[in-house]
């Protein structure tokens, strides 16, 4: 994979644009309800995790219990995003429900929560956690190993 800093930077790029599109929609846009909660969700899928991380449209799931799954090639749920509007803080009961959503699918390895600006990233597998509480400000190697966990080529045979 590429080298960390070069990573992490294309990381921090794609993110810094969907928080400044997120901000300017929202001021232009005023539609009442949660439209940028699934806007955001969506330009953070393609744009980060299709276009950066690598992972196929047949491998993700959008939902409503499940914002987004991420399947491997046998079509079990291996990472579940659970997405915040940018503007909502993250806290410990939004990733205390998304561990205990995730309990339903035994394959899940990583739960995501974010808001684009904080990363949580929690593993299933070993129950501990990784947390970036401003990927602005997070240093290069912290943010190369938690996106890293994320690529598309962990958990299927077309980016092998």
């Amino acid at each position: 994979m590429r080298g960390g800093t070069v990573f992490s930077e294309s990381i921090r790029n794609i993110i810094r644009q969907l928080l400044k599109r997120y901000r300017e929609y929202g001021g232009l846009i005023r539609y009442p309800g949660d439209w940028g909660e699934r806007a955001f969700r969506f330009w953070l899928v393609k744009e980060l995790f299709m276009d950066v991380l690598g992972w196929d449209s047949k491998y993700v799931v959008f939902g409503e219990k499940y914002d987004v799954l991420f399947l491997d090639d046998y079509i079990r749920p291996k990472l579940y995003l659970e997405t915040k509007k940018p503007d909502i803080h993250i806290t410990k009961n939004h990733v205390k429900e998304a561990i205990e959503r995730s309990k339903e699918f035994y394959s899940i390895g990583y739960v995501i929560v974010t808001n684009g600006t904080t990363w949580v990233l929690h593993d299933c597998i070993k129950d501990a956690g990784h947390k970036i509480d401003n990927i602005e400000s997070a240093n290069d190697k912290k943010v190369a190993n938690v996106f890293g966990k994320l690529h598309a080529k962990n958990y299927t045979e077309m980016m092998r």
